[in-house]
């Protein structure tokens, strides 16, 4: 990011690209697919990372969100079961 921008459009397009990141990730959640596989498939660095801030936006894990959508869409814990 250009350092030339004012500080405040700089937290802005941040703001906006993890906003970008946290709607691509509840998608990803909601599938079979590993949290690690969600976290760098989003753009996270590293799985700490994407713990944090799905965590911090969330107020619950990961899984649990997963665990959370599943009982609450009856297609997806259809699809979930073994």
């Amino acid at each position: 990011m250009p350092k030339s921008l004012p500080l405040s459009h700089r937290i802005g397009r941040n703001r906006h690209v993890l906003a970008l990141r946290q709607e691509r990730v509840l998608t990803l959640v909601e599938t079979e697919a590993k949290v690690s596989s969600v976290a760098l498939d989003s753009g996270f660095a590293s799985l700490s990372a994407f713990y944090e801030a799905f965590t911090k936006e969330h107020k619950q894990s990961p899984a649990e969100y997963r665990r959370q959508s599943q009982r609450s869409n009856p297609f997806l814990a259809f699809h979930a079961q073994p």
